[in-house]
């Protein structure tokens, strides 16, 4: 195979060769941990343990701990959603879900729901459990690279030598280090480097929240461009979102909220820095953020606003309409996918 040539290209192949997945720089945080679910434990159980830890995704384990796959919001999502309808998403919801959260003997159906083992949900829902891509905790941190890239995997987990899981490594977490790195693509442009999906699905934002999360479930993505009758971008929702109304009951009533104004509570909420690390919503609001880019923005641009507001695609837009999308994965395919380096 072909030499890198460009020596700054080089020290990020060597860097990224070099560092061990059971480096000082992982685990993460401890709220980062590997957690856990088995597979005839319950969605009430799930969900609960989702919200506990403020994680999106637990790794499912059969009864001798091997994990099965990995399921997150997209699985609690489509269950709940393939069980309630949208008016059932009013203030006496409150009721309803407050079930999924107790023993309490009202509402039969939510505690019908709240108690169907995992492996039921997952034979019932649209979502298939994701796979669960593995690497051992010495093996260089270029092959859960790697697996990211073939397989378009969001997460790697990692384990020891009696197969114990030791952590997660995320695309976020790659994303940080190519920030920290000089890497000379990141000075070139997204339209140079011809990055972005074309494919853009939006959702006006008067349409419920409901809705929005419907959309996302029906088109298997994680995150839609919010947008104003003329068509203008003014924010996205994603799946994360849900948070809002996943740490607290009090809230599922605003699933039946436009989604302007679910957004915007969301933004405005006390444990708002617990959901989104930033507040972004509405172009002409001063006190918020959309984050979007252009086809002359840089890549270094992407990559800082990635990491700085922890989010994992920034739109591009042309005439303030929503044109493109740019990836996680397409930043860490542009800059990482080392297919004509050296191994030697």
């Amino acid at each position: 195979m072909a030499e890198i040539t460009d020596k700054k290209e080089d020290r990020l192949f060597s860097f990224l060769n070099f560092l061990k997945c059971n480096s000082s720089m992982f685990p993460n945080e401890p709220w980062h941990k590997v957690v856990t679910i088995r597979e005839d434990d319950t969605f009430g159980e799930a969900f609960k343990r989702l919200i506990e830890n403020r994680i999106l995704s637990l790794v499912v384990v059969d009864s001798e701990h091997h994990p099965k796959g990995v399921i997150g919001l997209a699985h609690i999502i489509s269950w709940l959603l393939k069980m309630f309808r949208e008016d059932d998403f009013g203030a006496s919801f409150y009721m309803k879900i407050s079930s999924l959260m107790s023993d309490a003997p009202h509402a039969e159906k939510a505690n019908l729901v709240a108690k169907t083992k995992i492996s039921e949900v997952l034979k019932a829902i649209n979502f298939k459990v994701d796979p669960v891509y593995m690497v051992p905790e010495d093996a260089p941190l270029l092959q859960a690279v790697r697996i990211m890239l073939e397989k378009k995997a969001h997460r790697v987990v990692v384990h020891d030598k009696e197969n114990r899981l030791r952590n997660i490594i995320t695309q976020s977490r790659i994303i940080n280090l190519i920030n920290m790195m000089e890497v000379p693509k990141l000075e070139r442009t997204v339209r140079d480097l011809e990055l972005g999906s074309k494919d853009v699905i939006s959702i006006s934002y008067n349409e419920t929240a409901y809705r929005a999360f419907k959309l996302m479930e029906a088109q298997k993505v994680s995150g839609l461009a919010v947008v104003n009758e003329r068509g203008e971008l003014v924010g996205n929702i994603s799946l994360s979102d849900i948070k809002l109304i996943g740490w607290n009951v009090d809230y599922w009533n605003y699933l039946g909220l436009p989604i302007k104004e679910y957004l915007e509570r969301l933004a405005t909420h006390p444990e708002s820095i617990f959901i989104r690390n930033y507040n972004f919503w509405c172009i002409d609001k001063p006190q918020h953020v959309v984050l979007k880019c252009t086809d002359q923005d840089k890549l270094a641009t992407i990559v800082k606003m990635m990491c700085f507001y922890k989010v994992h695609r920034i739109y591009i837009v042309q005439d303030r309409k929503p044109k493109g999308i740019v990836s996680m994965y397409d930043v860490i395919k542009e800059v990482c996918n080392f297919s004509t380096a050296s191994t030697q």
